[in-house]
């Protein structure tokens, strides 16, 4: 389990790198013995989630792990939440998607030790492995603080 976790935080930390590569519908032999991830793509096709894929395929492919990139080409949280339940029942090793899914996935995944990291948004109190993204509210005060630096007390409104 550790070891999946490190795999996981590794695979992150590379995820925006850039490399070409090919995604295709893996599944484990019942004697077979590797790692695999699931990316569960909000938009498959989309230039900033297409960036991503590059990262997501150059680490999985640096660290010899098998990986997968679906998801629809439009908005359609049935359609990535169909992938992520998919994947819990391939029992992937690890799944990275956008936490605009039901949080009921993320308990399911718990349940069956499969770690999720959500990134770009969050699901506050759903059970990941780790969040990747921003912190708007933390993103908020620090605009503020540089707006009041900037405009003097008498002339806010």
């Amino acid at each position: 389990m550790m070891k999946r976790k490190a795999l996981i935080v590794v695979v992150l930390l590379l995820l925006f790198g850039c490399t070409n590569g090919t995604d295709k519908n893996i599944k484990k032999e019942k004697n077979e013995e590797f790692l695999y991830f699931l990316y569960a793509t909000p938009l498959a096709d989309h230039p900033i989630w297409l960036q991503s894929k590059e990262g997501f395929v150059q680490a999985c492919n640096e660290l010899k792990v098998k990986c997968d990139w679906i998801g629809p080409k439009v908005i359609d949280t049935e359609k990535m939440e169909e992938v992520i339940s998919q994947g819990l029942i391939e029992k992937v090793d690890g799944i990275i998607t956008q936490g605009v899914i039901k949080k009921a996935l993320l308990e399911e995944a718990a349940a069956l030790d499969i770690p999720i990291v959500l990134v770009d948004s969050n699901i506050e109190d759903g059970k990941k492995f780790t969040f990747y993204g921003k912190n708007f509210q933390l993103q908020a005060q620090l605009l503020l603080n540089e707006i009041e630096k900037k405009i003097p007390k008498h002339k806010r409104w």
